[in-house]
């Protein structure tokens, strides 16, 4: 690849970015998803399309994370900018009836694909309090959940279902999901998801983009965040409010 194609590239991903970044710096960011931003926002909150970031630049607190976006080093999927995870959050409406969680990419994302080799797919690990052994997860055992909350983009549509970790799975209905140019967002309730040790206020969660769907070798998870570990969910009074970037 050209240096030219890597700029051409580089700088059409610093487009349509303005949504994401305004769900991170939204309620519950608390200063630290808003420091980040304005430190290493713009382009470079999402850089490492092509080549590494550098050094991990992250924060995590209750409600979500942010950092600078990179590639699992493991990944051998395609480059895609709507697979590199750049920011994440989660939250527990105050009634314990609802969990909000997005993820934000460094891409923008397309609903309208023809291509399966193209079709993106989004995963919410959830750590419901019994995810207490190594994760699945070369390089990444902190990273522990007992269900997953999954989204997928193919060319049939868009699909998502909640999946426990004795098999049991249930869809979600359409409404639940909401597309971004550069994110996704949940509405789970809670009842779909049962706790396994911890009150729901206290579950916790990771985001993690991949080119197939879950379940499938883990060279196919294009990245993560928070990138080794969850974060804890925060809670909320007003979904409105979370979600308004949309």
């Amino acid at each position: 690849m050209s240096q030219n194609s890597r700029r051409k590239t580089r700088a059409c991903l610093g487009l349509d970015l303005l949504e994401g970044r305004r769900l991170l710096s939204h309620v519950g960011a608390r200063g630290a998803e808003t420091a980040l931003i304005h430190q290493y926002g713009g382009p470079n909150l999402h850089l490492g399309l092509l080549e590494h970031p550098g050094p991990m630049k992250q924060i995590i607190n209750r409600g979500g994370s942010a950092k600078v976006a990179r590639f699992y080093a493991l990944y051998t999927g395609p480059i895609n900018g709507a697979l590199n995870a750049a920011g994440v959050k989660g939250f527990v409406t105050k009634d314990g009836q609802t969990l909000f969680l997005a993820g934000i990419v460094g891409g923008p994302i397309s609903t309208k694909i023809t291509d399966p080799t193209q079709s993106l797919y989004y995963s919410f690990g959830i750590n419901r309090g019994g995810a207490n052994q190594p994760g699945p997860f070369p390089g990444r055992h902190n990273i522990r959940f007992d269900a997953v909350v999954n989204v997928s983009i193919t060319p049939t549509g868009v699909a998502s279902n909640v999946l426990l970790n004795n098999g049991v799975s249930v869809p979600l209905d359409p409404s639940a999901v909401r597309i971004g140019p550069d994110n996704i967002q949940v509405f789970v309730p809670t009842s779909l998801l049962p706790s396994t040790g911890a009150d729901v206020f206290h579950y916790r969660a990771v985001f993690f983009p991949s080119s197939a769907p879950f379940g499938s070798d883990y060279h196919t998870i294009a990245s993560f965040i928070p990138e080794a570990s969850t974060f804890a969910v925060g809670q909320v009074n007003n979904l409105a409010a979370l979600s308004r970037g949309h």
